[in-house]
């Protein structure tokens, strides 16, 4: 008989493809710690899914097995303090959810699945199933920030900005949680550095929600750092937090902000603490970022721009509708007769002259944004001798004729262009828009009777560069501005110019063509031939210079109507 339930046992052995008789091996039992996290996490992921404590409840049998599981970790003083570092939203702290015992909880049993005496078995729930949110890989903890040396100046200028009111704590709205911003969590001061992860739909039994999960990179200012979830970190400061506003003088720089719009960056005024200027009045560095201010100045002392020493926050604008770099660049112009002068040596000895210092009142800066962004700059100049802001005035100078107004201009644009093929950084990295407003902003300082404009609307089109007396608002110039694309592109840049722009009394005009190159021989030598081709030309009048070429062109609406053309080639190296 044994020797045939041997038989009988090897045969159902050798034909067991499910392995179904295979001795499984114990599973590792998991520590009392580890259950201990595992199931708490379950009550954290209750309180996250429904923003609530489960509540005691006999029609969901899972809510009730947590809500016993939370009631007995409140009242066991030993798990409290293994759980008190990863509660967040405070399910420990306080009393606990009802006035019941435990006594209370084990004797309200409708189900009778709590029968016999209570142990450690109330965390093990086998019989219902497990949330379907995913486990952290780990729960993070606050730990020693190596590097907070970094931080701590940064840490230091926000608690004098809040002792100064230059920021304030504000209510927190989950839609202000972004990274590169402070916030007030417990007390503490956090420093939102960098969020990891992304956005992804999760299936509820209340239905399908979108979220987005992943790790923080938090620096708080008592020394220590966490990469705490960016879920965690947002309902905790909904419990208990505060935002951290930005400079209350933080002003948008924008003549109308559409819902769409979006933030470009930043112009800034800064105060030096260099030794040489920390008590001297009104000096200031224009500058604009399109990152955070903190960011670009946090290593000023190790920057040339910055006079090697730590800086002081006076003014932030927020620009909108406007590139940072074109707000500073005019700017820069306007204020250019009060631009500081100084050579500052850095540790080698080698003497660096910043341009960005200007001696100027932070009130007349405001002032000059404000103009610049209501397209109202043109009709003012900067007086030093005054300290101050004022109008243009025909009396500043003489009114020129004609003639002799369209020859200044025509040299002056020269003047402006030469200077900048020796100066690359003055049109390092523009583009045709941007050489455009360089030469607005020098003509704007020179000719005090008259006022340049930018993309003005003449005729039937919007011309590059309008000139007008600033008394009777008359045109004097219309130009062009043009990279060089070739000839095709050279003589279509002449129709655009007669037959959009020019009115029967706008007789005098400019077509500027910068060339991104170095062969600017043979460029002249293909407008020189090109021009003469044209089916509006009448003659040639001669040269300023060998790249500045004087022509008579005739109205298409009226040929017997002379125009003045002057075609100006300037040479930018591509960069």
């Amino acid at each position: 008989m044994v020797e045939k339930n041997s038989d009988f046992i090897d045969f159902l052995s050798q034909n067991d493809p499910l392995g179904l008789l295979k001795k499984q091996p114990k599973a590792k039992q998991k520590s009392k710690r580890t259950v201990l996290l595992q199931n708490f996490e379950e009550i954290v992921n209750f309180f996250e899914e429904h923003e609530r404590e489960p509540k005691k409840s006999a029609s969901d049998i899972y809510e009730f097995q947590l809500f016993c599981r939370l009631e007995a970790i409140r009242n066991n003083s030993k798990m409290v303090k293994e759980l008190k570092e990863f509660d967040m939203y405070g399910l420990l702290e306080g009393v606990s959810i009802s006035n019941i015992t435990l006594e209370d909880i084990l004797g309200d049993d409708p189900l009778n699945l709590l029968s016999g005496d209570y142990d450690s078995s109330i965390f093990e729930m086998s019989h219902v199933q497990k949330s379907d949110r995913i486990q952290p890989e780990y729960i993070s903890r606050r730990k020693f920030c190596q590097d907070f040396d970094t931080y701590r100046p940064m840490f230091e200028s926000l608690h004098k900005d809040l002792e100064e009111g230059k920021r304030k704590l504000a209510v927190y709205h989950p839609q202000d949680l972004v990274p590169d911003k402070f916030y007030v969590l417990g007390g503490v001061i956090v420093y939102l550095k960098s969020v990891d992860g992304e956005s992804n739909l999760y299936r509820f039994k209340s239905g399908d929600r979108q979220r987005f999960d992943g790790r923080t990179c938090c620096i708080f200012d008592n020394g220590t750092t966490s990469d705490m979830l960016y879920r965690s970190l947002d309902k905790a400061l909904q419990k208990e937090g505060y935002a951290i506003t930005d400079f209350d003088e933080e002003q948008l720089v924008a003549e109308r902000i559409e819902e769409n719009d979006q933030a470009r960056g930043f112009v800034y005024v800064l105060k030096s603490k260099h030794a040489k200027l920390r008590n001297v009045p009104d000096v200031y560095k224009i500058g604009s970022t399109t990152t955070s201010v903190t960011d670009r100045i946090k290593n000023a002392v190790n920057e040339p721009t910055y006079l090697y020493a730590g800086v002081e926050v006076v003014q932030v604008y927020r620009c909108y509708n406007i590139k940072p770099r074109e707000l500073e660049d005019r700017l820069h112009t306007f204020f250019d007769q009060v631009r500081l002068n100084i050579n500052i040596p850095d540790d080698r000895g080698v003497v660096i002259s910043p341009r960005e210092w200007f001696c100027v009142n932070i009130n007349v800066i405001g002032e000059a944004v404000d103009k610049i962004i209501h397209r109202t700059i043109a009709g003012y100049v900067y007086d030093p001798s005054s300290r101050s802001i004022i109008a243009k005035s025909a009396s500043l100078e003489p009114k020129l004729g004609d003639a002799e107004l369209y020859e200044k201009i025509i040299n002056e644009i020269n003047l402006i262009g030469k200077s900048m093929e020796q100066k690359p950084s003055l049109y390092q990295g523009k583009d045709e828009e941007a050489l455009r407003d360089v030469f607005i902003a020098m003509l704007e300082r020179r000719f005090q009777s008259v006022t340049a404009t930018a993309e003005t609307f003449n005729h039937i089109g919007k011309t590059d560069i309008l000139l007008k007396d600033a008394t009777d608002s008359s045109n004097l110039f219309i130009g062009e501005c043009k990279i060089w694309r070739g000839k095709k592109h050279f003589m279509e840049s002449i129709n655009q110019l007669f037959d959009r722009y020019l009115t029967w009394r706008d007789t005098n005009a400019a077509l500027m063509i910068f060339v991104q190159g170095t062969d600017l021989t043979t460029v002249m030598s293909v407008i020189e031939d090109s021009v003469t081709q044209h089916q509006y030309y009448k003659r040639t009048c001669g040269k300023h210079n060998e790249t500045s070429l004087s022509y008579i062109f005739g109205l298409p609406q009226d040929g017997h109507r002379d125009v003045k053309l002057e075609v100006m080639v300037f040479n930018f190296d591509k960069v």
